[in-house]
This record gives structure tokens, C-alpha cells and sequence, in this order.
């Protein structure tokens, strides 16, 4: 095997092996060493690589998207979190909503005098709306997760519910510690990436189903998923029949999806469960 000059390589070297040849385009012996010359094949060789490397990593992200989107749904723990942390937000909000407190965040005085004193920089705002409501609220949120238990019995739904609820209904013990640390960690997962949505919803003083749509349902991996699904039979909601839902109480029932309102047995006829 060697090199050897070829006319129809138009002066390149040729690497020749038995009774086969082919030029080594490109290439040109300088001083002891060969030196590019075709700089547009090298150019779209490195193209061709950079196109598989595009596509391979559109290839990860898709597949990082489809696992993000299947972590949210109703059936999850994130989304039982959500939903059972605004139950508690509203039920902070109860406690101050008659509140006639003020922050006083004024801190300095201007040169425009009005009746011998001075004007004041800043503003007096209400507690109500202020920023430190929110964040005292979110302070003491993610403790109180501890009280709440797994709540399995809605079809299609990851629920919690206040342990002491639970056992006074159902008659039943479903204290985990596990989950409870499972709930406070996810509950300040959510806190951590959505502070200033929260605060938010609270200064633009949102309704429940408002601030569940905000926090728990739309894009961006949302705890919930995209958007409410219809209740399942045997389940109902006031909101237009869709999640979170409530099982019918025992003597009622609702046979189709997506109900507002429990229908009572008929006469003669009572509820399994």
C-alpha cells in the first residue's frame, strides 16, 4: 500500500491498495505533513453532525415534556397538595378578612409642604392587600399539611383531607407519617415556585375556584394537569361538574359524569357505600 500522483485526482495523493484507488480529496503533502483544502466539505460534514446533535436533543426535551406532563394530573399527590393548600390559604384569609389594619410604608419627607409640614414619601396601604398578609399566610402554610390525610374514595382523584374529618365520616384511621412528609415537602415544592403567583391571587383577592384555576391547572407542568375533568359517576362539584369532585352522599347517587347534584334513591332503594 502507498501514496502515489493521479492525474485525475488532479495532483492529490491517491491511496492505493491492490487494484483499487481513491483520492484522498483534500489532502496535500507540505512539508512533512498533509493540510485541508476542501474547506466547504469540512464544513458540511460538520453541519450533517450538528443536525444529528439538533435533533437528538429535541428528541430528550420531548421526552423530559411527556414525563413532566404524566407528574401532573388530578390522580397525583402534587395536585392534592394544591388544592388542600388554597383550602387552607382561605381559611388564613377568613381570619384577617375583616381586617381594618394599615401598613404605614411611608419613609421620608419631601421638600412640598402642605399646612406647616412636610409631605411624606410613600404610601399607607391596607393589610388586606399588602404583601406581608401573603407571605405571613405562606409562612404557616406547608405545617399544617400534617393534619391532612390520603382521601382515595373519589374515582380518578388524588384528595386530601383534614384527618379529623375523615374519622368523624368514615369512621376510619388513615394517618400515614410518611405521607404527611410527603405533603409537606410537595407543599413547599409549590410554595418555592409559585410565591409570587400566590401573592398574586391573594392581593387581587381571587375566589376559590379562581385561585385553583391559577395555581393548580394551566401550562408549565401545573400541579393539576391543563384543565378540570368531568366528575366521575358516583361524584359530583358545583362547578360546572368538574374537579375536584364529592362523592354522593349515602342515600344518593348520580349515575352519569361531569354532575352538579347528587339525585336521592328512590323509595324502597338505598346506597351500597
Amino acid at each position: 500500500t502507498e501514496l502515489v500522483r493521479s492525474r485525475a485526482c488532479e495532483g492529490l495523493f491517491v491511496w492505493q491498495r491492490g487494484t483499487g484507488s481513491a483520492c484522498i480529496c483534500g489532502l496535500r503533502r507540505g512539508r512533512g505533513m498533509f493540510r485541508f483544502r476542501a474547506l466547504p466539505l469540512i464544513l458540511a460534514f460538520a453541519l450533517v453532525v450538528a443536525c444529528f446533535v439538533a435533533v437528538d436533543c429535541k428528541k430528550k426535551k420531548k421526552s423530559k415534556s411527556k414525563a413532566a406532563t404524566a407528574d401532573a394530573g388530578i390522580g397525583t399527590m402534587r395536585c392534592g397538595v394544591c388544592i388542600a393548600a388554597i383550602d387552607e390559604i382561605f381559611a388564613e384569609l377568613k381570619k384577617t378578612e375583616n381586617s381594618t389594619s394599615t401598613l404605614d410604608l411611608r419613609w421620608g419627607l419631601t421638600a412640598e409642604v402642605n399646612e406647616g409640614r412636610a409631605k411624606r414619601i410613600g404610601k399607607v396601604i391596607p393589610y388586606k392587600r399588602s404583601e406581608l398578609r401573603s407571605i405571613e399566610i405562606m409562612e404557616k402554610l406547608c405545617e399544617k399539611m400534617k393534619e391532612y390525610v390520603k382521601f382515595s374514595k373519589v374515582p380518578g382523584e388524588f384528595q386530601l383531607r383534614l384527618h379529623k374529618d375523615i374519622k368523624d365520616v368514615w369512621g376510619e384511621d388513615m394517618r400515614n407519617d410518611k405521607d404527611k412528609s410527603g405533603f409537606e415537602r410537595t407543599c413547599e415544592e409549590l410554595i418555592e415556585s409559585q410565591e409570587e403567583a400566590i401573592t398574586t391571587a391573594i392581593r387581587d383577592d381571587l375566589n376559590e375556584t379562581e385561585m385553583e384555576d391559577a395555581l393548580c391547572f394551566g401550562e408549565n407542568d401545573a400541579p393539576c394537569g391543563t384543565a378540570r375533568v368531568a366528575c366521575h359517576p358516583g361524584s359530583v362539584s358545583e362547578f360546572q361538574g368538574l374537579n375536584p369532585c364529592t362523592l354522593c352522599a349515602h342515600g344518593m347517587y348520580q349515575p352519569e359524569p361531569g354532575q352538579q347534584a347528587c339525585l336521592a334513591c328512590q323509595e324502597g332503594f338505598n346506597t351500597t357505600q
